[in-house]
């Protein structure tokens, strides 16, 4: 290098000498190691024999490794592929049959379930995703507490509003929703929640007990609703009652759309009597003084043709018929008879039953377990231990609480719409 002087050979060669002497005994070395760097800690592994739970890591040989949520590695090492399981179908949300090799085609993540219970073994593969939501309140000691928001009321009954989380896992993702805006990663749970602020919206996902996937913090604003269509000639409009101004029906269909019809002078009116179990002509002026809009309180109630008392939201249910020279309206529709079986899942806003002494034509046409596809203006009452039916809330509020097996009731508003429901009851009243 330029900005040092080269030295003499007899310097140099000293040089060399001294620092053989510095060397010896011993080996020769110009300079000390690089100090070891530290082991990577090792997995804890724990060799089972008893029922546990974890995230799928691998199965060979018999040999199942899982890692539960203390970051354990569990180990069982006599799961033969013959052994009992129930594989989780997110097709049809409930467990089916099967036998330890779909352990071969298990993900990694997914959730295990080893249970052992007087020798015999059985092992469930993957789980039903779930959601709770409510307001903060608080974080303490790696815990989350959160007042629960539609809880159902058999929940609240029992363990009242307040629902605690036993310790997320280190790897659980946080996001949050910031002004409204969407939702945005900001790290893990077990991190951010002690800075969360008290009665802040919290959304926590899971998949199984303890088996956490998410936790959201906050809110994105809901969509504003559709903007209001002009309805086409020649179409069926199946909906309920929102107003009547100036010779204008506005109704309100089932994707939350609303739909605005200019009545003309010949419009015919038709108006079902329950008690006559008939629709009678009605002058339409008079007809719409009488019809409920949407978003009343629920009050409207009426008894059908097997004495069951059931509830119909405010919005009276309307049917226009548009055609090229007429309109046809005709309000309240009878009711077609009820769907009645046992709650199997409920999934992207659909519901999943087993009907109860299905006909034979249907079960041919259908199968037993049917898929009704539900929306938010329909009402779900309950009734816990055979008691009077309660108002709960929407499908989406209720529904995925519901345990598998429960009686579930059924009512749609039109024999030629099975897909426009009105009410779902959960439960059966004592008689």
């Amino acid at each position: 290098m330029r900005f040092m002087k080269r030295l003499s050979r007899r310097i140099t060669a000293a040089l060399g000498v001294a620092l053989v002497l510095v060397a010896a005994p011993g080996t020769f070395a110009a300079a000390e190691p690089p100090a070891a760097s530290k082991a990577e800690p090792k997995d804890k592994v724990e060799v089972m024999e008893k029922t546990g739970r974890g995230r799928f890591v691998s199965y060979k040989d018999g040999r199942l490794t899982v890692r539960a949520n203390s970051g354990s590695l569990l180990v069982w090492n006599k799961i033969a592929e013959d052994t009992n399981a129930l594989l989780f179908d997110q097709e049809v949300g409930k467990f089916q049959p099967a036998t330890a090799a779909a352990l071969n085609k298990a993900k990694g993540g997914a959730w295990i379930q080893v249970i052992i219970d007087k020798g015999k073994t059985t092992v469930r593969i993957g789980e039903r995703k779930g959601l709770t939501t409510g307001t903060f309140v608080s974080y303490k000691n790696d815990r989350l507490l959160i007042l629960g928001k539609d809880l159902g009321a058999s929940y609240v009954q029992k363990y009242g509003n307040n629902v605690h989380f036993n310790k997320f896992r280190d790897d659980v993702p946080a996001f949050e929703s910031i002004d409204g805006g969407e939702f945005k990663a900001v790290g893990t749970a077990n991190k951010v929640l002690g800075s969360v602020k008290e009665g802040t919206v919290i959304r926590v996902h899971g998949e199984g007990d303890d088996n956490i996937t998410r936790v959201e913090i906050g809110a994105p604003k809901v969509p504003a609703p559709a903007p209001d269509k002009v309805a086409p000639k020649d179409k069926l409009v199946r909906g309920w009652f929102v107003s009547f101004e100036d010779g204008v029906l506005a109704v309100a269909t089932q994707n939350n759309g609303v739909t605005r019809h200019k009545l003309p002078v010949n419009t015919k009116t038709f108006l079902w009597n329950h008690d006559e179990r008939r629709s009678n002509p009605m002058d339409t002026a008079e007809a719409m003084k009488q019809l409920k809009a949407l978003g009343e309180p629920v009050s409207a109630t009426h008894v059908d043709t097997a004495k069951t008392l059931i509830w119909r939201k405010a919005g009276t249910g309307l049917v226009v018929q548009i055609n090229d020279d007429s309109v046809t309206i005709r309000i309240g529709e009878t009711k077609t008879p009820a769907y009645v079986g046992t709650f199997v899942s409920f999934k992207d806003d659909s519901l999943f039953f087993r009907l109860k002494n299905p006909s034979l034509h249907f079960q041919k046409t259908y199968g037993d377990t049917v898929k009704f596809l539900m929306n938010e203006t329909i009402c779900v009452y309950e009734s816990i231990d055979g008691g009077e039916y309660k108002y709960v809330g929407t499908p989406r509020t209720v529904l995925s609480n519901v345990k598998e097996g429960t009686i579930v009731t059924v009512f749609h508003n039109y024999k030629t719409e099975t897909d426009e429901f009105h009410l779902v009851l959960i439960g059966v009243k004592k008689k």
